[in-house]
């Protein structure tokens, strides 16, 4: 029990930190006036883009006197298709092409075939003019698809991936700039809170700064503070583990962005976040304390071809 919760952790960790942090999605537009830029995304109806995410991540736990590490890589292809653009309701296709996981480390590979699963699952978001979500579609069958014969996991994403999260993290990732043009030099921030049910919230303050502009292309370094805090213990009856005390804090949260303004979109970004802290675990009546240490650099380029075709 306490292995499976172990793994359950280690997949809760790099998840929600790639979740919550701030995706470098947020694109420009080719136009300049008087030396400021437009950071607002520019939809076109019928285009096509591929997103190749690389990760890795090292995690290192302590717990009952055992150091544990586990080191995991992950690569992921994602295709966006723009299906139809009309005024508050824009319709954005995510598909899931490809994702491979190697781990290291005495957990084994948790996910195991995920991969296999998560292959061609789709996602569909409705954005109105503000790029807040209005629809979703396929939440469902993402979790079905990743947790089939799993009841205990399945129970342990439900509870805490909400679809108000992935609604809130889509939309952020196409609404990263103010809603007007910015100057070389000029800086803004985020704030955003995510709420993981049971097992607490994440509350993330991600600060930009367009550094400079030379031909097509905008650079933009990233910075910021993540925070994970508890619920007081409190968890769903059908998890069979509880976490309490949680005081979980980014240690380093950094990034740079590059973005093609001729396309209207990331050529590639780069983001860091190591995180430290210390949560309660309590498995069958009894509570251990566990230390935790993550470091994790996330590595996206967009193409228009496919990169597993082409």
């Amino acid at each position: 029990m306490l292995r499976t919760t172990r793994v359950c952790l280690g997949l809760l960790l790099s998840g929600l930190m790639t979740i919550s942090a701030p995706s470098a999605f947020g694109t420009s537009q080719s136009g300049a006036s008087d030396g400021q830029f437009s950071l607002k995304w520019k939809f076109r109806e019928g285009d096509t883009f591929y997103a190749v995410e690389n990760t890795t991540m090292q995690q290192d736990m302590s717990l009952m006197g055992q150091d544990i590490q586990l080191k995991m890589k992950t690569q992921t292809v994602t295709r966006f298709r723009i299906k139809e653009v009309k005024k508050d309701a824009t319709v954005v296709e995510m598909t899931i092409l490809q994702q491979k996981m190697q781990t290291e480390g005495p957990m084994g590979g948790p996910g195991g075939d995920l991969g296999e699963k998560l292959k061609n699952v789709t996602f569909t978001f409705t954005v109105n003019d503000k790029m807040e979500v209005v629809k979703f579609e396929g939440y469902d069958k993402f979790l079905d698809a990743i947790s089939s014969e799993d009841p205990m996991m399945a129970a342990f994403l439900r509870s805490i991936l909400q679809e108000s999260v992935i609604k809130q993290s889509f939309g952020r990732t196409f609404s990263l700039a103010p809603d007007k043009p910015l100057s070389v030099g000029q800086t803004w921030q985020h704030k955003d809170k995510l709420p993981l049910g049971p097992i607490g919230t994440i509350e993330v303050n991600s600060r930009y700064k367009l550094e400079g502009v030379t031909d097509s292309l905008a650079r933009l370094s990233i910075s910021g503070d993540l925070k994970w805090t508890g619920n007081d213990g409190k968890m769903d009856q059908a998890l069979p583990f509880k976490f309490s005390e949680v005081n979980i804090k980014a240690d380093k949260f950094t990034g740079t962005a590059l973005f093609d303004l001729q396309k209207g979109r990331l050529s590639n970004s780069q983001m860091d976040i190591d995180i430290k802290g210390s949560l309660v675990v309590e498995v069958g009546g009894q509570k251990v304390d566990m230390d935790i240490k993550q470091q994790m650099r996330t590595e996206m380029k967009v193409v228009d071809k496919n990169p597993l075709v082409d």
